[in-house]
């Protein structure tokens, strides 16, 4: 994997005082002037937030102009994601490491060892074993999340396999709709949730998630389990839940939404900002997703 990780120990407090010393080092591109603007979208009132952030400024985009450059060459042979001198901790077959363009504080990436594995395939246990590994070691004040972009139109920008995990500050006085009771007619477009009766084990959470998956494939038109054609979609994962939300399309009017943008925490630039607004961000998600039609979404 390139640099040997850290071992960092996995927590809160720790992996926080070590963002910050991270971004001071300019290791991490954070904007801690980022403007977080709520957001009611539409006819539905569906709750947004937007990071207004100069983070992603540099962020390189799959199918994007440095494509035509000469490649770069990656230590980890197949990958186009490089972690040195960003890597936490190894994580059974996966690796820990700071996310580079941070939408969070202590944003980070879980990427697999095996830089040939892509990111259009769906999540396997062995990537769910390890993700819950990281969830269930941090324990503190933040509620953390993970979550995965499943493909181009499911709002991947890289080809190498990767979740990400995050924490959802208090102060940032946003829920994402699973904890806050809203009304399952609020939410614009279709999702697959199911809730965890008591903490899980990764085997359960895989199978749910495979049977998640399935009914996604089934919405958008792909066939059930046993097709093999690729499923864009977007996951999302805490302690008590577990979201599935199946996508159609990566940008919409040239305004892209990835996992949590989906959820409702929307990170994107001033420029992108009035864009947004203009379109509307409820059609935004609509259109990168599926419709809600008379039908329940809840499991």
């Amino acid at each position: 994997m390139g640099a040997n990780p850290e071992n960092i120990p996995l927590d809160e407090d720790h992996l926080l005082q070590e963002f910050e010393a991270q971004h001071e080092a300019g290791t991490v591109v954070y904007d801690t002037a980022q403007r977080l603007i709520p957001y009611t979208s539409g006819p539905k009132k569906f709750p947004l937030l937007f990071y207004v952030t100069t983070a992603f400024s540099k962020k390189p985009q799959l199918g994007g102009s440095e494509e035509t450059k000469e490649e770069p060459v990656y230590p980890i042979p197949g990958s186009d994601i490089d972690v040195t001198g960003y890597t936490i901790a190894d994580i059974d077959d996966h690796v820990l490491a700071w996310n580079k363009f941070a939408m969070f504080k202590a944003h980070m990436i879980l990427l697999t060892h095996d830089g040939y594995r892509r990111q259009h395939a769906p999540l396997e246990l062995d990537n769910v074993r390890a993700l819950w590994k990281v969830l269930r070691n941090l324990e503190g004040e933040h509620e953390w999340y993970g979550f995965y972009n499943c493909g181009r139109d499911g709002g991947c920008s890289r080809l190498h396999k990767h979740m990400q995990v995050f924490p959802l500050h208090k102060k940032d006085g946003f829920r994402m709709f699973p904890d806050t009771g809203l009304d399952e007619d609020r939410v614009p477009f279709r999702y697959l949730l199911h809730r965890f009766d008591e903490v899980p084990d990764p085997d359960e959470i895989f199978n749910v998630y495979v049977e998640l998956l399935t009914r996604a494939r089934l919405l958008l038109g792909l066939g059930g389990a046993d097709e093999t054609s690729p499923c864009p979609h977007n996951v999302v994962l805490c302690k008590r839940w577990i979201v599935v939300v199946p996508r159609r399309m990566n940008r919409y009017e040239g305004l892209g939404v990835n996992a949590v943008g989906m959820m409702g925490m929307v990170g994107l630039s001033k420029e992108e900002y009035p864009a947004w607004l203009k379109v509307g961000p409820e059609k935004i998600l609509v259109e990168s997703g599926v419709a809600v039609d008379e039908s329940s979404c809840f499991d």
